[in-house]
């Protein structure tokens, strides 16, 4: 289940399926989404069945309808929050709660069979982002173990190239990139529609860089949303074992020397050569992930 595979990722702030000039028109959200053909998409300002500004409708599920995806909700407001559209059926969901500004917040996050998603929208507030960034790494660090890559997507409220707002923005950005994230936006093409910043990102957790990135790209759309969706393609998993497993290479004497660590990176060994028999799971030898 950790072989290597490619997948598609997008992320949508789609402002409750009403356009960035005109009214409601949910089957337009819809083919925006389908026509980037991803395996898994961040939703953000999707509506549910108490919001009289999108009549009432359960967004997440008419996107997932319209789709032919897997659809998760997750409110932070009364009928108000963030989703998770999917073509795999999650193994299992979590709800982080972020630092809260003038409204609750909160991460999405959907386990997979090889890997883990997250959605998510940030505070406005220059604090909810500096307190954000240490409950994002926590959240994190609990997936360490599973070996499994984490890829968190969306509205991040939090434009690190702009220096006008005095710290207020760039401290979330800052925090991630010195705490182990990996941020695979290029950071300098603005993703909302109606200004210059660049606010919606794609970000991955692995200790060890178990997430290649393949391309990105900011959707041109400034129609659909004021915020313009934003796509990564992207390799994760591991190499086949029967080529890189440790005691595979030892069994066809293949040089093992370096040094040789468990998962969670403490060290098992300088040299793998020294080790007769290890037991079965995920090392880190000569920088990769090896079963």
């Amino acid at each position: 289940k950790y072989q290597k595979r490619d997948i598609r990722v997008l992320s949508y702030n789609v402002r409750h399926c009403a356009g960035n000039k005109d009214g409601l028109n949910l089957p337009r959200t819809a083919s925006v989404i389908s026509a980037q053909n991803a395996d898994v998409v961040a939703l953000q300002e999707v509506d549910s069945l108490f919001s009289s500004r999108s009549d009432y409708k359960y967004q997440v599920k008419e996107l997932a309808e319209a789709t032919g995806m897997y659809g998760i909700f997750c409110s932070a407001l009364t009928g108000y929050g963030i989703g998770i559209l999917s073509k795999e059926m999650p193994l299992s969901i979590k709800v982080v709660s972020l630092t809260s500004d003038f409204e609750p917040r909160r991460m999405l996050m959907a386990e997979f069979n090889n890997y883990v998603f997250a959605s998510l929208h940030v505070g406005l507030s220059a604090n909810a982002r500096r307190g954000t960034g240490p409950v994002i790494k926590a959240a994190a660090e609990g997936w360490v173990e599973t070996g499994k890559p984490l890829i968190i997507a969306g509205d991040f409220n939090d434009d690190g190239t702009d220096a006008e707002m005095e710290g207020a923005r760039g401290v979330l950005t800052a925090y991630l990139q010195q705490n182990g994230f990996t941020y695979h936006s290029d950071l300098t093409t603005p993703t909302w529609s109606d200004g210059i910043y660049i606010i919606d990102n794609i970000i991955s957790y692995d200790r060890i860089g178990g997430v290649e990135k393949g391309s990105y790209e900011v959707v041109n759309d400034k129609v659909t949303s004021d915020h313009m969706p934003i796509l990564g393609d992207f390799i994760i998993g591991f190499d086949d074992p029967n080529v890189t497993g440790i005691n595979s290479m030892k069994d066809n004497n293949v040089p093992v020397d370096g040094k040789l660590y468990h998962i969670d990176g403490t060290t098992v060994s300088d040299s793998a050569n020294g080790i007769t028999t290890l037991p079965n799971g995920i090392y880190i030898f000569n920088g990769k992930k090896v079963l």
